[in-house]
């Protein structure tokens, strides 16, 4: 009896053994993991297959997006690289990245790119990347200026090769305004030029800044005020700077108001155009123009024979 039962045990040892031997074969790689994956703990022994692969009913594909989130949210949301791809056999990430090679081929390759469009990566200018699509100096720069692992052999887990970036300026250039003028940089300064000029720029049309009003900071006559660059409406809201806002006025208020008056403007501090041109350097004398009938305001008409004196005959060197 005991003979039969030690030959039942050895039969099962072989049988297990054999089953064994048979379902390693069958699970067997078809080559070692790119770096970047051999790395991953759970990917690491027989068990990482499934991690990969995927079990009823998950696919391969519905796998891949278990780890890699930011890349599942694009095919979902139809944004970014894959988002474009849809639900074609294209799709498949092994149409576009290849596995079990060891590494002899990376996962991101120039073939990558070419198999949505792209066949030069260093001129690729962000066509998919909804927001951000590079202009200017943006276009001249070598991916690794914002992406640092973009040519990277392998990455350890939790790096990233290309997404996961912020696409606010901010996230790359100082804000000297602190956030006073919103968020949207480019609507002032561009994309073409360095970022302490404000090339893209054009200042409210109710208030051109051309000759002396021309080559300002924005806080000379902005300081701690918020301009509100995103907000249309706000901008919109915004009262004309006043001459008296900056400018000293040397004149009564009577005569302001009449000069208002009589070219028809209510707000009297906006009358000094009528004599002062922003052309001129100085608001005082000698660039203001005041005609016969302005000066007839002071109290003074310029009647016979005062009407054709130079200025300069009566006021000197005054300002």
């Amino acid at each position: 009896m005991k003979l039969v039962n030690l030959g039942i045990a050895a039969l099962s040892l072989v049988v297990v053994g054999c089953a064994l031997y048979w379902e390693s074969r069958q699970m067997s790689s078809p080559g070692a993991l790119h770096p970047s994956h051999a790395l991953v703990t759970v990917l690491q022994g027989p068990d990482g297959c499934a991690e990969c692969h995927g079990t009823a009913p998950l696919s391969m594909d519905g796998a891949c997006v278990v780890c890699h989130e930011t890349i599942g949210a694009q095919i979902e949301n139809d944004i970014g690289v894959h988002g474009i791809l849809g639900a074609t056999q294209d799709a498949r990430c092994v149409a576009c990245h290849f596995e079990h090679t060891g590494g002899s081929v990376a996962l991101v390759s120039e073939q990558t790119f070419s198999l949505i469009g792209v066949h030069n990566i260093a001129e690729y200018a962000h066509e998919h990347v909804g927001g951000f699509e590079l202009e200017g100096v943006h276009q001249t720069l070598d991916c690794e200026a914002c992406h640092d692992d973009a040519h990277n052999y392998s990455l350890l887990e939790g790096e990233r090769r290309y997404l996961g970036l912020s696409q606010a300026c901010v996230s790359c250039h100082e804000d000297p305004h602190d956030n006073e003028y919103g968020s949207t940089c480019v609507r002032c300064h561009g994309q073409d030029d360095p970022f302490d000029t404000v090339a893209s720029f054009e200042h409210d049309l109710r208030f051109p800044l051309a000759d002396s009003h021309a080559g300002h900071a924005c806080r000379d006559c902005h300081d701690g005020e918020r301009i509100g660059i995103e907000d249309e409406e706000s901008r919109e809201q915004l009262m004309v700077r006043a001459c008296s806002a900056c400018h000293e006025s040397p004149h009564r208020e009577g005569f302001i108001q009449l000069v208002g008056a009589r070219i028809g403007i209510g707000i009297h501090e906006q009358t000094c155009g009528e004599c002062h041109s922003p052309a001129h350097e100085s608001f005082g004398y000698p660039d203001a123009e005041m005609g016969i009938d302005e000066h007839a305001l002071t109290g003074f008409p310029l009647v016979p024979p005062h009407e054709s004196l130079e200025c300069v005959q009566c006021h000197g060197g005054e300002d």
